[in-house]
């Protein structure tokens, strides 16, 4: 995944289909 995935997820967790986490 991109670098900073967790300010992008915790904003649009729903963009991935994942949430923010799982992000990590």
């Amino acid at each position: 995944m991109e670098t900073g995935t967790d300010s992008y997820h915790l904003a649009c967790p729903r963009v991935r289909g994942v949430e923010p986490v799982k992000a990590g």
